[in-house]
């Protein structure tokens, strides 16, 4: 895959964190902080993906009642309580 460089400008407290990391894991600042940044992207992406799709049904009005919420999960609380 290509690369392309990026400057990020860091609080000297996690540079001097990030420095330490990648000496103690071996590994290149550059890699870590890539790493990093693939993580975030993941977890946001999905996050976003996520209410996108939770809007999209309300939108479309598939929907359950809180009540039927409420009732299915103490119905399930009570059977564990029966075990």
């Amino acid at each position: 895959m290509k690369s392309a460089s990026v400057t990020v400008k860091l609080p000297e407290p996690v540079k001097i964190r990030l420095d330490r990391l990648a000496k103690a894991t071996h590994r290149s600042r550059s890699s870590l902080v890539s790493a990093a940044v693939e993580e975030m992207l993941s977890v946001e992406e999905w996050q976003i993906q996520g209410i996108k799709d939770a809007i999209h049904e309300v939108d479309s009005g598939n929907l359950i009642a809180h009540e039927d919420i409420k009732l299915e999960w103490e119905t399930r609380l009570a059977r564990q309580m029966d075990k």
